[in-house]
């Protein structure tokens, strides 16, 4: 079955799914914003889709679309993912009520600005948590690997990289 005839077939699929999906009050998107995340996710879930793997397209395509869905909407609020979880009814909105003209998004800073920022966010970590941050990312080291030259666990490069990455994380917000 083709692509298209997959996305024509399940169309109803992004309504449900819209209808069903519920942001807070204060939300500016519409229901048509809402078919067009869901259409962009259903199209996304038309190509990845493998018969092979995934005897149900609906069933697939749903968690495409509801992801789409808030995803957009998150964009639109600069909202974490985490704070947008399926079934999470106590979801942290404050920065939806805080957002206005004013505020300013990351795609209006200039690229030293950004810098900037990332540097003042850096300082705050530990010097291991520098270290492994640096080897997995600016050297793209694998866990594993990152392992065999500190001489540590797996588990234990995992927890401070979580660690390092939550704190630069609160020190954005």
């Amino acid at each position: 079955m083709t692509n298209q005839k997959l996305v024509e077939e399940n169309l109803d699929l992004v309504k449900k799914v819209s209808y069903k999906t519920k942001l807070p009050e204060l939300t500016t998107f519409t229901y048509d914003d809402f078919m067009q995340a869901g259409y962009e996710g259903l199209c996304t879930a038309a190509e990845k889709y493998d018969k092979t793997k995934n005897p149900n397209f609906s069933t697939y395509a749903y968690n495409f679309i509801r992801w789409e869905i808030l995803n957009q909407y998150r964009k639109q609020f600069l909202i974490p993912t985490s704070e947008i979880k399926k079934g999470n009814k106590k979801a942290n909105f404050t920065d939806v009520d805080n957002y206005n003209e004013n505020t300013i998004h990351p795609l209006q800073l200039t690229f030293e600005e950004k810098l900037e920022i990332l540097d003042d966010i850096i300082r705050t970590l530990s010097p291991r948590q520098k270290e492994i941050v640096f080897k997995r990312f600016y050297l793209d080291m694998e866990i594993s690997e990152i392992a065999q030259e500190l001489g540590l666990y797996k588990s234990g490069i995992k927890l401070t990289l979580k660690n390092a990455l939550n704190k630069m994380r609160k020190a954005i917000a």
